[in-house]
């Protein structure tokens, strides 16, 4: 069947590092309060100290190894890359998901999403899945 399709008949929900667990599960109003502040944001990604600040660790040694899983790029992340997964994640219904990934590549608030923005979108959340 190959990798895939061993994939698909894998444990559900997958298996995930400790580390990992503090970005799962988060809800729908915490997921809107750190998108919102990661958009007041001058620069479209985060460093070390702005990611601990955001997802609100409380020790380092479990934010040094996150960080580097979304292989930061000059000592940053982009932020979509974060709260994508984060989003794919979350304890809301599956709607609620596919909307609020919606409005965050909705960038122009034209009410659909354009092909660049799919495109952004859909690397920034393959892109964050993959680490």
């Amino acid at each position: 069947m190959g990798l895939q399709g061993s994939r698909l008949l894998s444990p559900w929900p997958p298996l995930v590092t400790p580390e990992i667990r503090r970005l799962i599960g988060w809800s729908r109003h915490d997921l809107c309060e750190l998108f919102l502040e990661l958009r007041r944001m001058p620069q479209q990604g985060v460093n070390l100290a702005e990611f601990s600040r955001l997802i609100k660790f409380d020790s380092r040694q479990w934010v040094e190894p996150i960080f580097e899983l979304f292989h930061p790029h000059s000592k940053r992340v982009p932020y979509f890359s974060i709260i994508g997964p984060m989003v794919v994640m979350s304890d809301q219904h599956y709607i609620s998901r596919a909307s609020m990934l919606f409005c965050m590549f909705d960038f122009n608030n034209s009410g659909a999403v354009n092909n660049a923005e799919f495109f952004i979108g859909l690397r920034a959340l393959l892109k964050g899945c993959t680490t």
